[in-house]
């Protein structure tokens, strides 16, 4: 596991496969999600740096793959990272804890517009300081 993603709070989930979006088509990904029954979030980072960074949901249930997205990061002023919908994405009332727990859809955890703008700006800058990191 790259070492980035316990500070993202991602390491003790072992219920899902963090995948880099790459060319791999999303039938590869299906097969393979059903074969190991896992879910998976599948994220996509911007050829431009100012562009936020993007995810995707692959749930596996009953043997389907249920695709959700595209969606962005969210981050709650307690830490939590969370993976949310918007309506200008087509995929508004979206929104998954990443963590600890079994990737799942949920309420939007924001009460409030400003809360919801605070949170994506505070994920953007996790991500990127992240990202930095890395290189």
């Amino acid at each position: 596991m790259p070492p980035s993603l316990p500070c993202l709070g991602l390491e003790s989930c072992i219920d899902a496969l963090i995948i880099p979006a790459t060319v791999v088509p999303v039938q590869t990904i299906n097969r393979t999600l059903q074969k190991v029954r896992c879910d998976a979030l599948v994220v996509v980072a911007a050829d431009d740096p100012c562009s936020p960074i993007m995810g995707h949901l692959a749930l596996v249930q009953s043997g389907a793959v249920d695709w959700h997205g595209p969606c962005r990061f969210w981050a709650s002023p307690l830490g939590e990272l969370w993976l949310v919908g918007a309506a200008e994405l087509g995929s508004a009332g979206i929104a998954a804890l990443l963590g600890s727990t079994r990737l799942a859809l949920n309420a939007e955890p924001w009460k409030t517009t400003a809360e919801a703008t605070l949170g994506l700006d505070l994920a953007a800058k996790l991500l990127t300081r992240q990202m930095e990191a890395l290189r």
